[in-house]
């Protein structure tokens, strides 16, 4: 009996392209929103879940979004003046 077809592994990293189009994106859509989530980046970009928490680990470490929350409940943001160093 042959074994069912694995499904190819998604890809987790983005390239430098795919980082700065998402960087758009946020950013436009936080022109009119206090706040985007993982859930709300993958409807409107098409990336994937560990896409999204990549793009948003790079974007918190580069100080260009501040997280907030916990969890399922974790939002950003775009840092305010008392965040920046």
């Amino acid at each position: 009996m042959p074994f069912p077809e694995k499904k190819p592994k998604s890809r987790t990293r983005l390239n430098e392209e795919e980082i700065l189009r998402l960087i758009e994106v946020v950013h436009h859509y936080l022109k009119d929103n206090p706040a985007i989530n993982n859930r709300t980046l993958r409807a409107i970009s098409g990336i994937n879940y560990d896409q999204a928490i990549h793009f948003f680990n790079h974007m918190v470490e580069a100080e260009l979004l501040s997280r907030e929350g916990k969890g399922s409940g974790i939002k950003y943001t775009q840092p305010t003046k008392s965040n920046e160093v």
